[in-house]
């Protein structure tokens, strides 16, 4: 508190810009996006990288020909 200021005063809070945060956090979320994304392009990969990716995948061909029945799910 200094001189200037009334005994029981409440000084008003630093306020961020308005638009600065949800910019930043745009950016961030941007640049997080392209860098998993171009490593997909750039090492040409056609599928998600994984340890069950590969189950995943016959997973699906193999429900989208036969259906869930044969799975027991």
């Amino acid at each position: 508190m200094t001189a200037r200021e009334a005994p029981g005063s409440i000084r008003p809070a630093r306020s961020f810009p308005s638009l600065a945060l949800p910019i930043a956090a745009f950016v961030l979320g941007a640049a997080i996006f392209a860098f998993y994304f171009l490593v997909y392009r750039i090492r040409l990969f056609p599928v998600p990288v994984g340890f069950d990716t590969s189950w995943y995948v016959w997973r699906a061909r193999y429900v989208g020909e036969h259906g869930l029945g044969p799975l027991d799910t």
